[in-house]
């Protein structure tokens, strides 16, 4: 009998602790997901505050001023406003993080909140723009020789036809590559002793300085315009993964004599009042204007001549034309 008692017993204790243990996973648990659920809660709210003081700082940024010295940008920064900030208001974006050294350290971040959100719309359009440019062609790489194999360079005549039939996805490429490249000049001229090192000792070394973001979105308006003023050649890359990389090229060195130079016909848009080309001309001019007002850009040519390669008036003259007629980069881009 008292054998009985003992083992009731003894199953009983191992019951209570094995509900203790159970008990205590539930709670521990529990309380796991709820730290969880609330730091989520915390995320999002912090994300939406971030995402709603970046749309009130574009509201009073200067970058859509209208200067008393050139009337003509004034109807267009309008314009530019309008789509940009209808783009960000209906976007459901997270910023984006960025990266200097290929991907390898984060930079120090903007200042302006609105930079980072554009930037994943300048990409997200890259890739609309770039597999609507390109539908079907793309180059494969070789494992056997580690390279890629390149297919021939499309004919002018068909570049620019494509590129014409998607003027509102390239229009909405220019307006976001000068929003994003103005307010980083907006940002670094301001703002230049909280973006960067100790040992820096003016906003021209901040901007070229590969510790913070600057010398990655300085570019992006200049290279906008440069795809659309070159109408240059778009393709695929598929790796060994099968994983796809729209890659827009401006080629420095051309085989086919047929692009050498931009056909003269559809360069004259560019310089013809009312025509879109040359509302994208008027913006990458107004962004060398800035970047002249703001910074000593002899200073800036002298620690890195790419920045001023770039960034290049498109004037209406001979000189202009035969430089953007060029289809080639101006230089290389800071990686």
């Amino acid at each position: 009998m008292s054998s009985i008692i003992s083992s009731a017993l003894e199953r009983t204790y191992f019951s209570f602790e094995l509900r203790n243990k159970i008990d205590l996973v539930v709670a521990t648990t529990t309380v796991a997901l709820i730290t969880a659920a609330l730091w989520k809660g915390v995320r999002w709210c912090y994300s939406f505050y971030n995402y709603k003081c970046a749309l009130k700082e574009m509201e009073f940024t200067q970058v859509f001023a209208k200067p008393e010295n050139n009337p003509d940008i004034g109807p267009v920064l309008d314009k530019v406003k309008k789509i940009v900030m209808e783009k960000l208001s209906a976007a459901h974006i997270q910023p984006q993080i960025i990266y200097s050294n290929s991907y390898e350290k984060q930079c120090v971040q903007p200042y302006k909140r609105a930079i980072p959100y554009l930037i994943c719309l300048y990409d997200k359009c890259i890739d609309e723009l770039g597999r609507a440019l390109d539908p079907d062609k793309s180059r494969v790489w070789n494992e056997s020789e580690s390279k890629w194999d390149k297919n021939q360079p499309r004919s002018f005549k068909e570049l620019s036809s494509q590129w014409q039939s998607n003027e509102q996805l390239a229009t909405d490429l220019m307006y976001l590559g000068y929003t994003i490249t103005a307010l980083t000049l907006e940002d670094f001229s301001l703002n230049w002793k909280q973006l960067s090192p100790s040992d820096l000792s003016s906003k021209e070394e901040a901007l070229k300085s590969q510790g913070n973001y600057g010398y990655r979105t300085f570019f992006h308006g200049f290279r906008a315009y440069n795809y659309l003023r070159k109408f240059i050649d778009v393709y695929t890359e598929k790796n060994v993964r099968d994983v796809d990389r729209i890659v827009f090229e401006i080629q420095p060195q051309v085989r086919i004599d047929e692009l050498t130079l931009v056909n003269p016909e559809i360069s004259s848009n560019f310089y013809e009042t009312g025509k879109i080309q040359n509302e994208w001309r008027l913006l990458n001019n107004h962004l060398c204007d800035i970047f002249n007002q703001l910074f000593d850009v002899s200073e800036v040519q002298r620690l890195d001549q790419r920045f001023t390669r770039w960034a290049l008036k498109d004037d209406d003259d001979a000189v202009s034309r035969k430089e953007f007629n060029k289809r080639q980069a101006p230089d290389t881009i800071p990686t």
